[in-house]
């Protein structure tokens, strides 16, 4: 009996000669981006849509996403997936199209010589991936970078030449400083208008889809940390007049928060999407971010807003996934917490003074990871992929 996965390797093998034999339509963008409503893939796609007279895929994984009201009125979509098969108008879509751009790949092998490609991921990295762990490297016309340093790391990440990363900066990021505060936060809570609004966003650990791939500990709820005293947090925000939003990883196990706890919720990409918001509108109007190794904690520095990284499992996730740093501490922006009594700590003197000591640590890290401070990536970047090709008259 032939395996689903020789199934899938015979059918890209497939897909990838049909893709070398149809002709790409000059003015035809195909974007595909993951989760459905990724910032970076929103902005650039609204980005064009707005100045270029080009046909714009938006390709929908998750049907669960309803991405009408956060992407520009001409864009088309498309779903990726028809049953469990990908769908014939995902294949035709991808094999008729010029422009290719994706955060996490796509699922036919792009043409270098017949379709521009671009790779803009989702994130500087604290640990190993991409080349690093294995895989292939990226069959890409250009990289998103955000200053020397990342690409120097893209580099080496993605297997590319340093001369095909572009600095733009992170499309996504161009959210986090249009900061619409009360309009975004009366939309989502009224009551949370004078409340400190904490976000918490672990990185992956167990994959729910695999067993067998772990990074670090699995501790059997959400925080990551063994015996985590829920109401104990609750009422310690409670005190505080805050309130913290914690989202797990998309491929980590589902938690649920129990009843009583009034302070803390668990959301998910598809709860902000509800909003008819991308993740980086929303994190735009938080105070403060609690991550671990989580790239989030990089691009938050544009907000300079305090950042906490809270990991009891630092030393284990090196072991099991490992850094792309070896001294990561020197290139976290901000505490590096292992205890939940300690954290709790951590969070009532800081919100109850005001005192911020790593704030010249956040302006030395910014200054290394990015070149520009500005809400101009996503311009930058369309401009350098699709230059003057079917532009709007001004």
């Amino acid at each position: 009996m032939i395996s689903k996965a020789s199934i899938k390797i015979c059918l890209k093998f497939v897909l990838k000669f049909v893709n070398n034999l149809f002709p790409k339509k000059k003015n035809k963008v195909f974007m595909e981006g993951s989760p459905t409503a990724e910032s970076s893939a929103v902005s650039v796609s609204n980005y064009i849509a707005e100045n270029y007279d080009m046909d714009l895929v938006y390709v929908i994984s998750d049907k669960k996403y309803n991405v009408s009201n956060i992407l520009h009125e001409s864009i088309r979509t498309v779903n990726k997936y028809s049953g469990s098969l990908v769908s014939l108008s995902y294949i035709k879509e991808f094999i008729t199209s010029r422009f290719i751009f994706y955060t996490h790949g796509t699922f036919i092998e792009n043409n270098l010589n017949r379709q521009i490609t671009t790779n803009i991921w989702h994130g500087i990295t604290y640990k190993k991936v991409g080349v690093m762990i294995g895989a292939k490297p990226f069959k890409v016309n250009v990289t998103v970078g955000t200053s020397k340093k990342t690409q120097e790391m893209f580099s080496e990440i993605f297997g590319v030449d340093k001369n095909k990363i572009f600095i733009s900066g992170y499309p996504r990021n161009d959210y986090l400083i249009n900061n619409e505060r009360e309009n975004i936060i009366n939309r989502i809570n009224p009551s949370w208008i004078n409340k400190k609004v904490i976000f918490w966003l672990p990185t992956f650990r167990k994959n729910k889809f695999d067993d067998n791939q772990m990074d670090g500990k699995e501790v059997g709820n959400p925080f990551f940390i063994e015996n985590f005293n829920l109401d104990g947090f609750n009422d310690l925000l409670t005190e505080l007049n805050a309130v913290c939003l914690l989202k797990p990883h998309p491929n980590s196990p589902t938690y649920e928060i129990k009843k009583g706890i009034d302070n803390v919720h668990i959301i998910n990409d598809h709860w902000i999407n509800n909003f008819d918001l991308t993740l980086y509108q929303f994190m735009s109007v938080t105070d403060l971010l609690i991550s671990d190794v989580s790239s989030v904690m990089l691009d938050y520095l544009f907000v300079n807003k305090p950042i906490i990284c809270m990991s009891s499992d630092l030393e284990q996730y090196d072991k099991t996934r490992g850094f792309y740093f070896d001294d990561i501490e020197k290139w976290v922006p901000g505490p590096i917490i292992e205890e939940q009594n300690d954290l709790f700590s951590y969070l009532k003197e800081f919100l109850k003074s005001g005192e911020d000591e790593y704030e010249e640590k956040r302006t030395r890290l910014r200054k290394i990871f990015f070149k520009f401070y500005d809400n101009k990536s996503t311009e930058r970047l369309v401009e350098h992929v699709l230059k003057d090709n079917c532009k709007k008259p001004l």
